[in-house]
């Protein structure tokens, strides 16, 4: 089950091969927490149409039903956004990672421990997050026992007719999980 009213295909992995002048220049999207591919695809038509090779995965987790959130550990979202680097990396003679908000912890994590991390050419950061600043954050090891979830800002976008398709709760253990990976 995929998040409530999203149209088909707008939740999964985008890839838009490159053309003209600027295909070599690739270009990697990172969705944030509860996000998903929906909420970077403006800015992955927008480069694609100008010619760059992008990718936009889909972050594990995310996209489906926020119960999924709950049953995955924070290395699978630095293993995917790894993953989507090396095969821009094989086409791509330049290679530029994008993250917002959790996307962008993502991206900082990607840029200095990946295995491929000298194939980056630069990064953007959007909003992103280094840190949970609520003191609960240091006690949800023992809520993400008690509550399954928790409300969520879910859609936060402002601008009319743009939706990020996010999840509209807070998967506990799936933030116990981010804790981790900040």
């Amino acid at each position: 089950m995929a998040v409530e009213g999203a149209p088909a295909g707008y939740l999964q992995d985008f890839y838009g091969p490159g053309h003209g002048s600027h295909k070599k220049i690739g270009v990697l999207l990172l969705h944030g927490f509860t996000g998903s591919p929906a909420s970077m695809r403006p800015w992955a038509h927008f480069l694609n149409d100008r010619g760059f090779t992008v990718r936009v995965p889909l972050i594990p987790g995310h996209g489906t039903r926020w119960q999924d959130l709950n049953k995955v550990k924070w290395p699978q979202w630095p293993a995917k956004a790894e993953s989507e680097l090396s095969l821009l990396a094989e086409e791509c003679d330049y290679v530029f990672v994008f993250g917002l908000s959790m996307g962008g912890g993502n991206t900082l994590h990607v840029a200095a421990r990946a295995k491929l991390r000298e194939k980056i050419s630069g990064i953007v950061l959007v909003n992103p997050m280094i840190h949970i600043p609520d003191l609960a954050i240091n006690f949800v090891g023992l809520i993400k026992h008690l509550v399954a979830k928790r409300p969520s800002v879910g859609d936060d976008i402002k601008k009319p007719g743009v939706t990020e398709w996010g999840y509209d709760a807070l998967p506990t253990k799936g933030v116990a999980e981010l804790h981790k990976f900040l």
